[in-house]
């Protein structure tokens, strides 16, 4: 809508109340003719987010990640699951399980918290849809 329809708009139709208003989804206002018409804008907003999903790991369990994550990542050369599993079974800590570690368990531990990690840090995803645009007279 232009300045120049709102302005013959406004010459043409006295009655300001009906002119402009906001009503059922749209925008009235009169044209040139001062005929009564509506404008409908529709579009829709999809929006993806994990920030919504709530951790279901225990305190020890990201305990025992943050641990491996350390010695697989943190060392100038990294440190096997073999290796990393003596060290934990050393220090008497055991599996989420209550089982003594293996090299099999500190890798599900280390690869399925890699995995948890990206889905909880990933970027919200929002689409808009294109905006259609609809004139509907009222007479």
């Amino acid at each position: 809508m232009s300045d120049s329809i709102d302005l013959v708009q406004y010459l043409c139709c006295s009655d300001e109340e009906h002119w402009n208003k906001f009503h059922d989804g749209g925008v009235k206002y009169r044209d040139e003719f001062c005929n009564p018409t509506r404008v409908v804008v529709k579009f829709s907003v999809s929006i993806t987010t994990t920030k919504l999903w709530d951790s279901n790991y225990s305190e020890y369990q990201k305990y025992l990640y943050q641990r491996i994550c350390g010695y697989k990542e943190d060392f100038l050369t990294p440190i096997g699951y073999r290796k990393i599993s003596q060290i934990l079974n050393e220090e008497g800590l055991l599996s989420p399980m209550g089982r003594p570690f293996t090299n099999v368990i500190v890798f599900g531990i280390y690869n399925k918290g890699k995995i948890r990690e990206e889905r909880v840090t990933r970027e919200d995803i929002v689409k808009v849809s294109q905006p259609t645009i609809e004139v509907v007279n009222l007479f």
